[in-house]
């Protein structure tokens, strides 16, 4: 390698590293160059090097604050530092692999709106079999809403004048007291499904869909009400929470009223 000194544009360049990083590392004593008179730093091949050690450790997941205790370790130290790097960058990759299940899962919420935007009022049963009531201070249930807040619902029997009540779907695997049970599933149950557009700052007003189910059972006969949250976003500069309704239809249905209802 050339002897000539290289500036830190050139050693940005070379390594793909920004200026400002390269600056951290020096003021966090990770290396030490020259400067000249003018305060301009000056960076030799051996330099290079030892920022491409650097380098190389943070991309074995070192922590800066950890780099010049694992530079400088003795091979009987060697060992147990490399496995709890590996227990840290295992506890990592699961850590992503449910961030990646989450953004697929919201991607999914998002083609389903689109389709029921386009398609609404079509028969279409839920795809979960029970839902449960829950508390705000319930720790398992919060936590369980925050890693998903589809399994978050309103229920209302459109049969009552009730005003209804928060729910969670839950699986036949999870605990829950059959006295929390608010719903279950049904072998013949019918239900339809459309969109429902909730203005957040409104209180959730649309919530429960009153229009569109008084306009269904000017059709026919209806039973429980279900909507589950999809996504939030603004519309029309509001901010709105989308949901997906689920109807039950315990009537008869000809699916030329599908083409009789409308969205608001």
């Amino acid at each position: 390698m050339s002897k000539k000194n290289l500036t830190i544009g050139e050693i940005s360049e070379i390594l793909n590293i920004a200026p400002s990083t390269l600056r951290f590392w020096e003021k966090e004593n990770l290396f030490h160059v020259r400067k000249k008179s003018n305060h301009y730093r000056t960076y030799t091949s051996t330099d290079l090097i030892d920022i491409a050690d650097i380098l190389y450790y943070r991309n074995l997941g070192v922590p800066v604050k950890d780099i010049r205790a694992f530079s400088s370790l003795n091979l009987s130290e060697y060992d147990q530092f490399l496995e709890n790097q590996e227990k840290e960058l295992n506890r990592k990759i699961e850590e992503y692999q449910q961030m990646l299940q989450r953004a697929q899962s919201l991607k999914r919420n998002y083609y389903r709106l689109l389709r029921l935007l386009v398609n609404p009022f079509i028969p279409e049963n839920p795809s979960f079999s029970h839902i449960i009531s829950w508390d705000f201070r319930e720790k398992e249930r919060i936590r369980q809403y925050v890693s998903a807040p589809s399994c978050y619902v309103w229920l209302k029997d459109t049969n009552t004048n009730l005003h209804g009540c928060k729910g969670l779907i839950v699986s036949e695997n999870d605990s829950y007291s059959r006295s929390s049970l608010l719903w279950e599933n049904t072998p013949g149950s019918r239900y339809i499904s459309f969109p429902v557009k909730a203005l957040i700052e409104n209180d959730y007003s649309g919530l429960e869909a009153p229009k569109i189910v008084a306009e269904v059972q000017r059709h026919t006969d209806t039973g429980f009400l279900i909507t589950r949250h999809l996504l939030n976003c603004v519309v029309n500069g509001e901010n709105v929470e989308y949901l997906q309704a689920y109807l039950e239809i315990t009537g008869p249905w000809d699916d030329s009223f599908a083409n009789r209802l409308k969205l608001d």
